[in-house]
């Protein structure tokens, strides 16, 4: 198992770990049986329509966006680092193992600080920012839920068709460097 992890899988119903979303939402990153119960099924996954169609970015003949409804649950790879209070960049969280930031010797992880900003949007709905993405979370009677997640468009904007060309990384294989 990675280090920083522990596979304990819920005993028992899984409850709501705050009403306060800051402490929800710090159980919600370290532990992957709420990522289950609290991500809203179907949750909306909104992206770029180019990278799930080979199109080009920027290209006005394709919709900018596209929007699917996802049924399975959203596991990230954020954690709220307890002990430096602040948030980490991890691997994935699989369902019964839960974060805890100590590895097999009693010591600190090493993982790296990420750029994540909490924005309350309304009373009942928050916005994490990260460089690339907002993911929404949004209360319901019971707790709160992650309902929304939209990959940004760093093509956004561009003018097509020389603009967004220019920005677009080379995407050469191994075999352009044997030619």
């Amino acid at each position: 198992m990675m280090p920083g992890r522990i596979y304990a899988p819920a005993e028992g119903p899984i409850t709501c770990p705050s009403q306060e979303f800051e402490a929800f939402f710090h159980a919600f990153l370290n532990n992957g049986d709420l990522q289950v119960a609290y991500t809203a099924k179907p949750y909306v996954l909104k992206g770029p329509y180019y990278l799930q169609h080979n199109t080009e970015p920027g290209d006005p003949a394709n919709p900018q966006w596209e929007t699917v409804e996802v049924h399975r649950p959203m596991h990230d790879r954020y954690r709220y680092d307890a002990q430096r209070q602040l948030y980490v960049s991890d691997s994935w969280l699989l369902p019964g193992q839960k974060w805890t930031g100590i590895d097999a010797f009693g010591r600190s992880t090493d993982n790296s600080p990420t750029q994540l900003e909490i924005r309350q949007v309304s009373q009942t709905e928050y916005a994490m920012h990260t460089r690339d993405r907002i993911t929404t979370f949004s209360k319901r009677a019971d707790c709160w839920y992650l309902t929304h997640d939209w990959t940004l468009d760093p093509f956004e904007g561009c003018q097509w068709p020389d603009q967004c060309r220019s920005m677009r990384e080379y995407e050469g294989g191994f075999m352009d460097e044997l030619d």
